[in-house]
């Protein structure tokens, strides 16, 4: 089986198995084991679907490394930034999180129209603990 495959594979079964059986410990060890095998693939999906499952539970601890993973491959991401805030937020780092705000909207407000259309709830949800992180 070649890593495309696998990942593709992997694309199919995290959601899956994130969302209907909360199995989660065998679908990261094969996160882990094939992403960073072909630096070419850059996909962040996966990372962001771990992320969503920690940050779900409770844990923004466990989702930060997800989450940085996700925004290093996905730099024009509204969503990932404001997950990253929230993630921030929970684990009590206001500095950091408004970073991560203020990159989003810099993100939303370089990216082509269509791509703007994509991510503007996620930009105004940004704007607004911005400004709630401003008054600190």
């Amino acid at each position: 089986m070649t890593d495309t495959f696998r990942l593709g594979l992997l694309l199919l079964v995290v959601p899956i198995a994130v969302i209907l059986f909360g199995v989660v410990v065998g679908v990261i060890a094969g996160v882990h084991g094939v992403l960073p095998g072909d630096p070419e693939l850059r996909y962040g999906k996966p990372y962001l679907t771990l992320a969503n499952y920690h940050l779900d539970r409770g844990e923004p601890a466990g989702a930060l490394p997800h989450l940085e993973r996700f925004t290093a491959l996905h730099a024009s991401s509204v969503e990932d930034r404001y997950k990253l805030a929230q993630a921030f937020l929970a684990t009590e780092q206001p500095a950091r999180a408004r970073a991560a705000l203020d990159e989003g909207i810099q993100a939303y407000r370089g990216a082509p129209p269509f791509k703007r259309q994509e991510e503007r709830l996620w930009r105004l949800r940004a704007g607004w603990p911005r400004g709630r992180l401003a008054a600190r």
